[in-house]
């Protein structure tokens, strides 16, 4: 019987193991996200990050005003286990892995963004999609009520953009 036991143990560790690889394996996650002013120094920088079995593919292009001198940026490289772990952590310690729909319309003067966010995590797709403003300074009514999704997200491009050592 005690035999039996170990061999149920160990199988069911062996099945764990390779569902957690399995994980690894189907794990996406897709951003896209726009963040531009309007004013007199009007001015959008674009970030796209694609996570698809542990390899990073990050883009960055600034358009407009005041002409920063790395306008444009990519970086391309592989997580290691225990990174992919923390990015796992960190999307679901900051609630990343819902879905989200608002849209709202970005005419004034000041900041807004425009997010899409797929994610496949754990065997579910969430997908996001924001647009509208952030900042304004004559229209706070008109803000989108989910700028703290959208700085999180902001925070894991920002983790993403760069190898970390």
């Amino acid at each position: 019987m005690g035999k039996l036991f170990v061999l149920l143990l160990i199988v069911a560790g062996l099945t764990n193991m390779f569902a957690d690889e399995t994980k690894e394996q189907d794990f996406y996650l897709d951003i896209k996200l726009i963040d531009y002013e309007k004013s007199k120094d009007s001015n959008s920088q674009h970030h796209a990050v694609v996570v698809k079995n542990r390899e990073v593919t990050y883009q960055y292009k600034y358009n407009g005003f005041p002409f920063p001198s790395d306008r444009e940026k990519s970086n391309r490289y592989k997580l290691s286990d225990s990174q992919f772990r923390e990015m796992i952590e960190q999307i679901k310690s900051i609630h990343i892995n819902r879905s989200i729909t608002e849209l709202k319309k970005d005419k004034y003067i000041g900041h807004s963004v425009e997010l899409s966010l797929i994610l496949k995590l754990d065997g579910k797709t969430s997908e996001s999609h924001i647009t509208g403003m952030t900042s304004s300074f004559r229209h706070k009514d008109k803000l989108i009520r989910h700028k703290s999704y959208v700085d999180d997200v902001e925070s894991l491009i920002s983790d993403l953009s760069e190898p970390q050592e």
